[in-house]
């Protein structure tokens, strides 16, 4: 966000007509992530294991519903993992950005219709994703 917001600062976006300052803040930002997601790619990564079962360990006792909610967003960033970059973005600007189909085709450079199939197909490939992931119960 700090490298949009520096964009944006160093040159302010030139709007063609009907693209908000929204529209372009997306763009930009989508732009820098795919940048960075693919600088990371080429770089190998390690993760510290240090204290993991002890913090794991020592969480406090949460209400049941919170601890659901918490598991359903594990599953669903898991399942995020098994599919495609490009409908994780879609499904990113739709739903944790909360764009509209139009603002979504303005970020992505593409008709509104291929939004529409884009998503349909991104939510089909997560909910494939999370069948395979979910736990499932064995029959009594």
């Amino acid at each position: 966000m700090q490298d949009t917001l520096v964009r944006l600062y160093r040159s302010p976006p030139t709007l063609h007509e009907g693209v908000a300052l929204r529209t372009w803040l997306f763009r930009v930002t989508l732009n820098l992530t795919r940048d960075a997601q693919r600088r990371e790619a080429r770089t190998p990564r390690s993760v510290p294991l240090d204290g993991v079962a002890t913090r794991s360990a020592t969480v406090a006792p949460e209400a049941p519903s919170r601890i659901a909610t918490e598991e359903r967003a594990r599953w669903i960033a898991e399942a995020m993992g098994h599919i495609s970059p490009a409908a994780r973005e879609v499904l990113a600007l739709r739903y944790e950005g909360d764009l509209e189909y139009k603002e979504i085709a303005d970020v992505l450079g593409c008709s509104v219709g291929t939004v529409g199939s884009r998503l349909h197909r991104a939510l089909r490939d997560l909910g494939d994703a999370l069948s395979r992931i979910l736990p499932h119960e064995e029959a009594t």
